[in-house]
């Protein structure tokens, strides 16, 4: 086994820091009594919020089709293909027809772009793509303490890849 193998941050690395650093970020807004420490006990709140926090450590690796967010968000968008066709074709709807459209753009899309892994840290790896996936996490939960969470976690993603490559050894 290499040294470099050892150092690599895989996906599941990625998972457990993005929660280790949002318990540590919850648990000074809850000492600072900016959140209750009783914020999470809504079942699908904390489930949303879980969901949101994995997804968001693993996201900047969107950018290689061999990773697992690649990976989930291929199944995520077959997904919504596969179901908005089914609602599509028992209700005539063409607003889900635009919807299915749109999201086959995004899969060719993104097909295009994570070739292989070659743009990988490319712009899924910048704060302005961070920025733009939690305003959307915004918009789709409407809660501002989830959409923190996913930018903690996608915080913690990126400072684990600088990290890890800033002290690659010379030999």
């Amino acid at each position: 086994m290499s040294l470099e193998w050892k150092r690599r941050m895989n996906f599941r690395k990625h998972v457990l820091l993005g929660f280790l650093t949002n318990l540590l970020a919850f648990g000074v807004l809850i000492q600072a009594k900016v959140l209750s420490p009783y914020f999470a006990f809504n079942p699908p709140f904390a489930l949303t919020l879980l969901v949101a926090i994995a997804l968001f450590s693993i996201l900047p690796d969107v950018d290689s089709s061999n990773s697992m967010a690649s990976k989930l968000l291929k199944l995520f968008l077959a997904l919504i293909i596969i179901f908005s066709s089914i609602q599509f074709i028992s209700t005539g709807d063409v607003g889900i027809l635009v919807k299915i459209v749109l999201v086959v753009l995004v899969f060719a899309g993104h097909f295009l772009y994570a070739k292989r892994g070659k743009m990988h840290r490319q712009f899924p790896h910048t704060l302005a793509f961070g920025a733009i996936a939690c305003f959307i996490l915004f918009l789709l939960t409407s809660s501002e303490t989830i959409a923190g969470a996913g930018a903690v976690a996608f915080a913690s993603h990126l400072a684990a890849d600088r990290l890890s490559t800033a002290f690659k050894p010379n030999f």
